[in-house]
This record gives structure tokens, sequence and C-alpha cells, in this order.
């Protein structure tokens, strides 16, 4: 992996070093990084099915469910699976009614929604959990009154309620749950005041509000919209411009931080890249990061999801289909130290100062640790060991607090705290 920086991460570091903990200060960190990491999983071959996959979601059983645009097939991989495998399922044949399929969700059962676009016209076809083989969907929504038109990023949100992106004709159509047949949206976001310009992709953030990534004719933009937004609705947010970078944002993902991931391309041309902004990005900004470059094996990213641990799992369009997984590009915040203790005589000269690492959140990459008197810090340092020397010939008589806490890219861990005492 080459790594440039991840987050700013600086911290004070008080001239009790003398005291005898070793450590030293780190330089600020620029706030943009560029990752060309190798994938740590890679499903692709002959026996995968995989051509052209169009997008993906994960199912919460850890399934890779893709859509596959070129051969009309959704393929559904265990959590596990790697290298040339089949896939665990597959959705295929006359009965599905999958003709061209582009995008794909999911509910929390593990139904199936995918939206497709066929010689017939754009609509949405429903699969029950555990679907398989050349079976027919369970309900279909489609028809003149829907306002479906290319529908190339589905979403649902807690209610059930889904969402739909429709490329040709500018807007995002909200239908009500269990939907079918030939029926009207609950609401629709179109209109000059919206601006969406090729809608391919859509997000429910945790708060109900609306991301939509927008090709815009390759300048690529994410519009932001309020929960329960309608009509020509004025966007909230808008992240876009020459520093965000943006091409066509096929796919939008967020982890458990809130963090914005990207999969963005201008198809088989390139760039190739999973682009990663912070959570309250607007505006012509800068991401966080960007996981591009030959060691990736990106080929026309389609689809991105992030597993609980903050894994990454990308569909790629291009390169003869291919599901590829990455390790966190930003780790979990570390849990909390353990087993904290001060060993020693309180009349010692020298004391040990000894904690285990976090057994929990992302893994540290140093230590932080401050020894008060009231509320007077008199010791600050930084480590990336777990066990220092404390030279307490400085330190007046009296009762300390000792606070120890792990930090990685993303930020610094919970304060694990323990008392000593000199004399």
């Amino acid at each position: 992996m080459r790594l440039t920086s991840i987050r700013p991460a600086v911290i004070g570091l008080v001239g009790a070093l003398a005291l005898g903990l070793v450590g030293a200060p780190v330089p600020a960190q620029a706030a943009t990084a560029t990752v060309d990491a190798s994938p740590i999983g890679y499903i692709s071959g002959a026996q995968t099915r995989l051509v052209g996959s169009a997008d993906l979601v994960v199912l919460p059983s850890g399934e890779r469910v893709v859509v596959d645009a070129q051969i009309d097939e959704v393929q559904v991989f265990a959590s596990d699976a790697s290298g040339n495998v089949a896939p665990s399922r597959v959705i295929a044949g006359a009965a599905t009614g999958l003709d061209s399929p582009r995008s794909v969700t999911a509910g929390p059962d593990g139904t199936l929604y995918v939206g497709q676009i066929s010689a017939a016209g754009s609509s949405v076809l429903v699969f029950a959990p555990g679907a398989t083989g050349n079976v027919a969907p369970t309900s279909v929504l489609s028809g003149a009154n829907t306002g479906l038109s290319w529908p190339t990023g589905l979403a649902l949100d807690s209610t059930g309620r889904l969402y739909v992106a429709n490329r040709s004709a500018d807007s995002v159509t909200v239908y009500a749950p269990g939907v079918s047949g030939n029926s009207l949206p609950l609401r629709q976001i179109s209109g000059a005041n919206t601006g969406l310009a090729d809608p391919e992709s859509v997000l429910i953030k945790p708060d109900g509000s609306l991301l939509v990534g927008n090709g815009a004719g390759g300048a690529g933009t994410i519009t932001h919209y309020a929960s329960g937004a309608t009509g020509n609705a004025t966007p909230i947010g808008t992240i876009g411009g020459t520093t965000a970078g943006l091409v066509y944002p096929w796919s939008l993902a967020l982890d458990s931080a809130g963090d914005l991931y990207v999969a963005d391309s201008d198809g088989f041309a390139g760039p190739h890249r999973i682009t990663v902004f912070a959570p309250d990005a607007d505006g012509d900004v800068a991401p966080l990061l960007r996981l591009t470059g030959g060691n990736t094996d990106l080929d026309s990213p389609s689809g991105v999801a992030v597993l609980p641990d903050r894994r990454v799992v990308v569909s790629c369009n291009g390169g003869s289909g291919r599901l590829l997984t990455f390790a966190p590009l930003i780790p979990l915040l570390p849990g909390k130290v353990r087993k904290l203790e001060v060993a020693g005589s309180e009349t010692a000269r020298k004391r040990t100062v000894s904690w285990a690492a976090p057994s929990t959140g992302g893994e540290p990459t140093r230590y932080l640790l401050t020894v008060s008197r009231g509320s007077k810090a008199v010791v600050q340092a930084r480590t990336t060991k777990t066990r220092l020397s404390l030279d307490t010939v400085k330190l007046k008589a009296g009762t300390y607090a000792l606070a120890v806490r792990a930090q990685n890219a993303t930020g610094k861990g919970p304060v694990a705290r323990t008392t000593f005492t000199v004399r």
C-alpha cells in the first residue's frame, strides 16, 4: 500500500519528556491522501460468471449481490468467497424478466430490488429473499405513471420507501413500501433548482436526508436534499468542482463515521477510483482520500459498499467483471486500552507504566499518555510502545492521575484512567 496521509492529527507535547517518557512529536499530516493499495479479496474468472458488473449491494448476511447488465443476471457470492469461484446462487432466465439490469438494493430481510432498462421500458423488479434460478419476481414496478426513466440508482429508507435515480429524466422518484404495477410515486424531486443532471446513484443518510450522485456530462456532483424534499427543491449542499474532482459518481456508500465513499469513473477510459469525502463535505472540497493506481486493479468501478469493519467492496464493470475487497481505507477508531497500571513502590525513583492494546476497534498507531495533578498536566507524551519507565524524581509528593488513549489515522479512542501516588 502506498499511503500519503489520511487526516490531520497533531497533539501538543510538553517538555516533560525529560521525565523519562520516550516519544517525539509527529508532524501534521495533509488533509488528502492517495492510496494505491492491492485488494485483499479478489473474485474474478470464468466460474464467477462476472462480465459487466453494473452495481453492488451487500446483504446483512454479508453476501455480495451483483447485477450484470451484459448477461442479464443477478449473481450472489458468499461473504467469504474468493478467487475464481461460482456464485452461491444466480437469478437468471426468461421467467426472471431481467433485461439490462443496472441497479440493485436490498431490504433488511434480503429482498432484492433491481432497476433495469429493458426493451419494454424502465422497471424495478422485486425478488424474494433467497431467490435463485429461473424464478419470477414477486412484483414489478413499471409503466408511464411510475415516472421511471433509466433507473440507475436505488435506495430504501428505514420505512421501506423506495428511492430511484432516473438518469434520463433528471429526477428522483420516491415510492410507498410494497408498491408495484403502474403506480404513481409518492413524490418526485425534479426541476431547474434541484441541480439534478444525469443522476446515477442515490443514498439515504441516517438522518433521512438524501444524497444523489450526478454524472453531469463528466463534471460530477453530489447533491444533498433535506428529508422529505419534493418538487423543484434546492439542495442543502452540493459537492463538486475542480478540487472535488468527481467525474461520474456511479455509486455511493457511507461508513460508520459518516464518511462518504464514491465509485467514480469515466467508463472504460478512466480514471478508475474510489473517492472518500468527510461527513460534512460541501462545496468544491478536497476528498479525504482517493483509492486509485495500478495496484488497486480497479477498472470502471460501478458499485461500492462499506462493511461494518470498514473493509471496502467494489464491483467493476471493466476487465471482464470483478469483485474486489480492500482493507479499511479509513480505520475504525481504536478501542479503549486495557489493564492500565503503574507498578513500583510509591517511593521508587522510577515507576513502570504499562497497558494492553485495545481488543476492539481499529489498530492503534501510537498511544497518548498524560500525567496530571489536579487540573494541570505535568507529563504528556506519545509512544508506539505499551510499557514505559517514568522517572518520578521531579514529581512532587502527592496523588497523580494517569490517562492513556490509543490513536490511529482516524482519531483517538476512549481514555483509560488510573491513579498513582508519589512519596
